[in-house]
């Protein structure tokens, strides 16, 4: 009991399994063999389907592995590309990038590239950059692309303007899945066989489709981190370039972020505000902490707030300041953002206005009391109590 693979006359290979057994004489000497030739190139295509299937699942599950390691999937993306290689035997594996989205182009670039042994290697191929798809005689593959569908097959069914490229390359049979990222695709994965026709079954397109899906999901992550990184300079830039102190803090008071204003204005380090509350930088016995809660609280149900607070700078002096709380977002999360002013020039101004008013009210009583002596008495202790006031 055999099996095998033979060669039909019209060319192509079949499995073959053999079942025979030898037919003796009465004698016990053997006379001939007899048995039944099943052609099992059905059952055979299946199994090694599934094979393929399997190891490239397990080769899938390898690539998201590497690229929850770190966030930057360039750094795992030639070992991921040569076990996918391995794990469906094909002559190369690649990855194209498109360079534009503009609806008058698709530029892509050949940018990593795995190529088993004996296969000539196309990533220094310059005909394999800035391949404008549209105008280049793929636009076939664009409209697949844009569906989210797969290009696949032998080379010499696909139409006569595409096979150029490919043929120069030696590919035989390949299939180009594209790389989603959200609605847009960010490029496409090929498969390249060099050597003999291949015909891609639907369960290996779905394993590679799935490795496919891995690559755009590790890119999305990398691109949405650099989105925030970016937004986070652009937001600190701006944080600390306004010269009021802001802080920002959560719905108990505690400080989440400050900026140079806040640190400027108290001599405390960034960090020596992280997850403290205003009362750490409250002069002692100068403000009521339960009133400026629940102002806070007021703010965070989304009423804006004003009130003055005596802060204790690192030193131990004492000053007043404005505070205006605002409710708002940080990075997606609901806050509380106060914006204080030092008011200690302001409060000198108030109190030398009020001094000149009080000694400019004096002077118009002694005016009065001089322009008649009417009430001199009334009007002589009058003048006495708001000079007692003034010095007060």
């Amino acid at each position: 009991r055999i099996e095998y693979r033979i060669k039909h006359r019209n060319g192509h290979y079949v499995w073959i399994k053999e079942d025979a057994s030898i037919i003796k004489g009465e004698d016990g000497t053997p006379l001939f063999w007899q048995g039944i030739l099943l052609d099992i190139t059905e059952q055979k295509t299946a199994e090694e389907t599934l094979k393929h299937r399997d190891a490239i699942l397990k080769t899938v599950g390898f690539s998201a592995e590497q690229f929850l390691k770190t966030s930057d999937w360039e750094k795992s993306i030639y070992s991921v590309l040569a076990r996918l290689g391995e794990a469906t035997k094909v002559s190369r594996v690649y990855i194209f990038k498109k360079e534009t989205s503009e609806s008058q182009h698709r530029i892509v670039s050949l940018i990593y590239e795995w190529c088993n042994a004996g296969i000539k290697p196309q990533i220094d191929n310059l005909e394999l950059q800035n391949i404008d798809l549209l105008n280049d005689g793929y636009k076939r593959w664009v409209n697949f692309f844009d569906s989210g569908k797969a290009i696949y097959g032998n080379i010499k069914d696909f139409p006569s303007e595409e096979q150029g490229y490919l043929q120069h390359q030696d590919i035989i049979s390949l299939i180009c899945i594209p790389i989603q990222i959200g609605i847009e695709w960010w490029g496409f994965i090929g498969f390249d066989e060099c050597k003999v026709e291949r015909v891609w079954s639907d369960i290996e397109i779905e394993a590679l489709r799935a490795a496919a899906n891995t690559f755009g999901t590790s890119i999305e992550r990398k691109i949405h981190e650099e989105s925030l990184i970016n937004s986070e300079i652009s937001y600190r830039g701006l944080f600390n370039t306004v010269q009021d102190a802001i802080y920002i803090q959560d719905k108990d008071g505690r400080f989440i972020d400050v900026n140079e204003g806040a640190v400027q204005l108290y001599g405390y380090s960034k960090e020596d505000f992280i997850g403290k509350t205003p009362e750490f930088l409250s002069a002692p016995g100068r403000n009521n902490i339960k009133k400026i809660t629940q102002a806070m609280q007021l703010a965070f149900d989304g009423k804006s707030q004003q009130l003055e607070f005596w802060g204790m700078r690192s030193n131990g002096e004492i000053f007043p300041k404005d505070v205006r709380l605002f409710k708002g977002t940080y990075f997606g999360q609901e806050v509380i953002i106060a914006v204080a002013q030092d008011i200690t020039a302001r409060k000198k101004d108030e109190e030398a206005l009020q001094k000149q008013f009080r000694e400019l009210s004096i002077l118009h009583l002694v005016a009065l009391a001089e322009s008649t002596a009417k009430d001199a008495d009334k009007l002589i202790q009058q003048i006495t109590d708001i000079i007692g006031d003034a010095l007060y």
